[in-house]
């Protein structure tokens, strides 16, 4: 790896706390005629600023980018940050430059006053999405031959910020796999916010592992069943992840589902790696960050209940834009496997009319509570005459509940809800 000096300094200068450090000229990726080389670190007044030198000698045009949504593995000081993202169109046998930035504030949070090393995640991608994920690349700063590593603690760092409260604070170790832990739990709360969970997560191995959370659910009720994030962590570098409750469940309909705290977060969480192996099975992990109010309110009509499992009628809200209304729904399944349940498709009606719906189907294991949302169409609702909620005196849907395990083991029903005004 060729270096030569860039510039050096005496003393000490900070920028927003931050000690400003420099670094030597350092080629990060030299693979299939793609060149990439750090040249400086300079500052500016929100932040740090890496300049970098790009080359495509190949005979391919590429997009080259580094921190984006889809696969983000940049760190500072072992923390794996967001920051420092650039996407670059290089042509090829053509060069550009590209900066990439790490805002102070960010850094400070994370408790780092001067910046020893950075490592980012690049990759390219031509025409036809073939991407090619390169080495991860570290730059060393002069302050890396001398940092201590150890005082870098991203949890007490948040603690101390005076950015959020912290509300709830542990360091259980809730997950420990394959050298990946989560060490440490805050709910925290900023301004007039709603509390989010971070989880701090190390990954003490030699590979870089994905750490993926799913299946959300608050005080116990189950309000996602999809992935909410896969995260990246480098080797023996430290993350954290978080879980936005609000952003996983609208908070407008948490009062119809009884929720008027949060009372405990819960996930799956499982890893994989680069080669997407699967590594292990998700492991369901429950942060309680108050004692009580953690079970779900299951007061409403119970417009269903056959074999172990109710369907309990939550009223209704408003969508996106107000294009749609939500009928809102919780399924409580105590049948002794996990089911499948879904909507038929347009067998959906209001007051007798047909209406267009939408809602996906949604797993819920045994011993399980899920917030079932129906999308109804206001366009349909409004051609039928019904001007508003008071004009809904039946909604009769059908559905279908499966065994998970067994395709054959299934059950038509028919629903039929009246909603009282």
């Amino acid at each position: 790896m060729k270096r030569r000096p860039i510039r050096k300094k005496t003393g000490a200068k900070e920028k927003n706390g931050l000690k400003e450090t420099t670094i030597e000229e350092t080629v990060l990726v030299d693979q299939d005629g793609i060149k990439i080389t750090a040249t400086d670190l300079t500052y500016s007044s929100y932040s740090a600023v890496l300049s970098l030198d790009l080359e495509n000698n190949s005979d391919k045009d590429l997009d080259i980018i580094c921190g984006s949504l889809g696969y983000c593995s940049n760190s500072v000081n072992g923390v794996m940050i967001e920051d420092g993202f650039f996407n670059c169109t290089l042509n090829a046998n053509k060069k550009a430059k590209e900066e990439v930035s790490f805002d102070f504030d960010v850094l400070n949070v994370m408790g780092i006053d001067e910046i020893a090393d950075i490592e980012l995640g690049i990759y390219s991608s031509d025409d036809d999405y073939n991407d090619v994920y390169y080495p991860i690349s570290k730059i060393k700063t002069t302050a890396a031959d001398n940092y201590d590593y150890g005082k870098v603690n991203p949890v007490e760092g948040i603690k101390n910020s005076g950015v959020v409260d912290v509300l709830y604070s542990s360091d259980s170790e809730l997950y420990n796999e394959n050298d990946l832990k989560i060490v440490s739990e805050l709910l925290v709360k900023k301004d007039d916010d709603l509390p989010y969970l971070l989880i701090e997560v190390k990954n003490d191995s030699d590979k870089q592992e994905i750490a993926y959370i799913r299946d959300i659910y608050i005080n116990g009720l189950q309000v996602s069943d999809s992935t909410w994030s896969g995260t990246s962590i480098n080797p023996h570098k430290t993350a954290l992840l978080d879980i936005k409750p609000d952003s996983v469940f609208d908070k407008e309909y948490w009062t119809n589902y009884g929720i008027n705290e949060v009372s405990s977060i819960g996930f799956s969480f499982y890893q994989d790696n680069m080669e997407g192996d699967n590594e292990t099975e998700p492991v369901e992990i429950t942060v309680p960050v108050k004692s009580e109010g953690s079970e779900p309110d299951t007061s409403g009509d119970v417009v269903y209940d056959e074999g172990g499992v109710r369907i309990i009628y939550k009223g209704f809200g408003d969508g996106e834009y107000s294009m749609y209304k939500y009928l809102m729904l919780l399924v409580e399944n105590k049948s002794g496997k996990s089911i499948r349940v879904d909507e038929e498709n347009s067998s959906l009606s209001v007051n007798g009319y047909m209406i267009g719906s939408s809602s996906m189907y949604e797993y819920i294991d045994d011993g399980k509570y899920y917030a079932w949302l129906i999308e109804i169409s206001n366009n349909d609702l409004e051609k039928n005459d019904v001007k508003s909620l008071s004009d809904i005196n039946e909604i009769e849907f059908d559905i279908e509940l499966q065994d998970k395990d067994n395709w054959r083991d299934k059950t038509n029903a028919t629903v039929t809800i009246k909603p009282s005004h």
